[in-house]
């Protein structure tokens, strides 16, 4: 071959390389420009996945929430108690009367004229319940029993520390039922009684205040109203979960009675409460005025959690 055909082709060969290398490099540019819109795709069908994931949770939410809903707030006042698998010991006081004079209606019954028991022919101590402590208690028990639990029902008398250490308990009356003043004693608001046979309760923030005082001359028929208390507490003393209804007299007991068992009443309690009010401790005063010798429905006049 010719030398100058030799130079020719010498010459032009590194010029077929380089075609063939920069048409790799523009081959690769339209690639690199269609993986972003991929990618966009890529991101917008996630996005997409993860709306409907987070709508079908909403949905589920939602469905569990009518399928289960939340406990009744009469059902978290009592739910200490009733998680219990110890019977309720039920609490209730008496009064114990040296004399007590028994007479009977006369149109309905047979028994001519009044008995007094305690002295004479009847030589014995009497321990009395009021009737609106008994309501109060039957109210509790009904709840108790609505809810299948066991419970047993002492008189404060014969109610000992043993006992209340045992499991819940349940604590009727105040002035009548001396576990009733212990327990209540370090709480914002306790029964307190001056010498002269006074009795009110006391609002540990104002001392100085005396609610729903009563002179020991006080008749029943001449009240207008009552005040008492309904607590619920873990006693750091039993380690056991106390609920107590007491009044200052067996209008206040009985109401406070109602109270806790009355679900608008909790519900009440419960649109005013805090939050976890169902995981704290609490005291609430209700008053209820009377009407011709009746107790009226509770109202709460304060309340205290902790």
């Amino acid at each position: 071959m010719p030398d100058a055909i030799v130079d020719q082709v010498l010459s032009v060969a590194p010029e077929v390389a380089d075609p063939g290398i920069e048409g790799v490099e523009k081959a690769t540019e339209p690639l690199a420009q269609t993986t972003q819109p991929q990618r966009r795709l890529g991101a917008v069908a996630w996005a997409a996945v993860l709306l409907l994931l987070l709508v079908g949770l909403g949905r589920w939410a939602v469905l569990h929430r009518v399928a289960h809903p939340p406990p009744a707030p009469i059902d978290q006042f009592w739910e200490p108690v009733l998680a219990s698998t110890n019977p309720v010991l039920i609490s209730i006081g008496q009064i114990r009367p040296k004399y007590a004079q028994v007479e009977p209606n006369h149109l309905r019954s047979s028994i001519a004229g009044p008995m007094v028991l305690g002295k004479e022919g009847y030589p014995r101590e009497i321990a009395v319940t009021v009737l609106g402590d008994s309501i109060a208690m039957t109210n509790i028990a009904a709840l108790l029993k609505t809810h299948g639990r066991q419970f047993k029902i002492h008189a404060e008398s014969t109610t000992s520390f043993a006992d209340l250490q045992q499991g819940p308990s349940v604590l009727i009356g105040a002035f009548n039922n001396d576990w009733t003043i212990m327990f209540t004693n370090p709480l914002r608001f306790h029964f307190d009684v001056d010498s002269k046979g006074g009795t009110w309760i006391t609002n540990r923030e104002h001392p100085e205040t005396k609610i729903g005082d009563l002179s020991h001359l006080t008749q029943f028929s001449d009240m207008k109203e009552d005040y008492g208390v309904v607590v619920r507490m873990l006693d750091p003393r039993t380690k056991q979960i106390v609920v107590i209804a007491a009044g200052l007299t067996p209008y206040g007991t009985q109401s406070a009675g109602e109270f806790a068992t009355d679900p608008a009443s909790i519900a009440e309690l419960s649109r005013r409460a805090p939050s976890d009010w169902s995981h704290k401790n609490l005291e609430i005063l209700i008053k209820t005025d009377l009407i011709d010798g009746e107790a009226g429905p509770p109202q709460i006049v304060a309340s205290t959690f902790w």
